[in-house]
């Protein structure tokens, strides 16, 4: 069974993530918090595959739990989900996460 951790300070992002994976519980498991800190005890008390987290967070951001998590946690797949991108914290997160998905649409010029 696989394990991810969903993080995002939204609870209406938690619960739709929630509903939308619900038809794969019996390949994965998912556990959803609101907020870096607890993101950080989840994967202190418990074993972890992947964990998906939101950059626009108050208090510890995305990126700022994801570094954590890199450290403490190398093994972890990092995967960042965010309907609020810039292309700026794409660029600094490159080196952290291994997966960046955004709404952000790229402009041509």
């Amino acid at each position: 069974m696989i394990r991810v951790l969903f993080v995002d300070d939204d609870l209406n992002i938690l619960d739709g993530l929630r509903r939308t994976l619900r038809p794969l519980r019996a390949e994965m498991e998912g556990e959803f918090v609101d907020c870096g800190s607890r993101a950080l005890d989840a994967l202190e008390s418990r074993p972890f595959n992947a964990i998906v987290t939101d950059m626009r967070m108050p208090g510890m951001n995305g990126l700022s739990l994801l570094k954590q998590v890199a450290a403490r946690h190398p093994h972890l797949l990092r995967i960042v989900l965010s309907g609020h991108s810039e292309l700026e914290a794409e660029v600094r997160s490159a080196r952290i996460a291994h997966h960046y998905f955004s709404n952000r649409v790229p402009s041509i010029n």
